[in-house]
């Protein structure tokens, strides 16, 4: 950082300062002012399309985060550009040392035409693990069908399942939407014994699935890798579907879980 040729850096860090979360006592009180606005939501399935149940889970997960955070002993005083940081997706509560590096792009006459801060550097401090569920377990939570689950996880509608043997397990925080396609991404550890369809898969690590923008009937299916050029492929519905479930199935190949609300380092209240 002490390299950057910038000279407002020194306003750049005083305003990272203003928000960054420095501090247990700074952390906890993002975490429990967090925590007291779900709580007071009046209908939160309104504004969150959430259900009753996801509510509780949800509020149950932050408060077990608090109790871990209290619980466990902070650095003093960080060094500049560190800051601490929390998400909540729907395989776990996290919170993370960052470092953060600020960076620019300027134009030919020399003015700032992009900025913006970046974690480079994190360390995962406190980890508070959703439950696993069993289909028939996660069909009484949700008030649905075990048949309705099972398709449910056929079509690629639950992307946290995970297969033991010929069992399911499920997040408690996995929630669907009918008429409701939400885009995903999948990383790539290693693939063995590929089936010839997806053989476009080979040599690539990032999978990102969303609804194709010029034909609503197809979905975009886009291939990145390290010294790989990124690739398109198309694929119809029964198709993703049927590619989800391959996805989902692999335990080499992991999904990046819907973060709800990434509260990485900016404060939501008032000093």
């Amino acid at each position: 950082m002490s390299d950057l040729r910038i000279e407002n850096l020194d306003e750049v860090l005083e305003e990272f300062e203003k928000t960054a979360l420095l501090t247990k006592d700074v952390l906890l009180k993002d975490l429990k002012w967090k925590a007291n606005a779900f709580e007071s939501l009046k209908d939160f399935s309104d504004v969150m399309h959430h259900s009753a149940e996801f509510k509780s889970l949800f509020l149950n997960m932050i408060n077990k985060l608090i109790e871990e955070v209290e619980h466990n002993k902070f650095f003093d005083k960080l060094e500049p550009w560190w800051s601490y940081s929390y998400k909540i997706n729907e395989s776990c509560a996290t919170v993370s040392l960052c470092h953060y590096s600020y960076w620019y792009s300027l134009d030919d006459d020399g003015k700032y035409i992009d900025k913006d801060l970046d974690i480079d550097t994190e360390y995962e401090l406190i980890r508070v693990d959703a439950r696993f569920l069993t289909v028939e377990e996660y069909a009484k939570l949700y008030k649905v069908k075990v048949g309705t689950v099972r398709q449910w996880i056929r079509r690629g509608k639950l992307r946290t399942a995970k297969k033991y043997g010929n069992e399911w397990r499920i997040s408690e925080l996995s929630e669907v939407y009918s008429g409701r396609f939400k885009p995903a991404t999948y990383y790539i550890d290693e693939l063995f014994s590929v089936p010839d369809e997806y053989a476009f898969l080979e040599g690539y690590r990032s999978v990102g699935i969303t609804k194709n923008k010029e034909d609503r009937g197809l979905f975009k299916v886009m291939l990145t890798g390290e010294k790989m050029e990124s690739k398109a492929v198309y694929l119809t519905v029964k198709e993703r579907e049927k590619f989800e479930l391959f996805l989902i199935s692999n335990p080499f190949i992991q999904y990046r879980p819907e973060t709800y609300d990434d509260y990485e380092n900016w404060r939501r209240y008032d000093d």
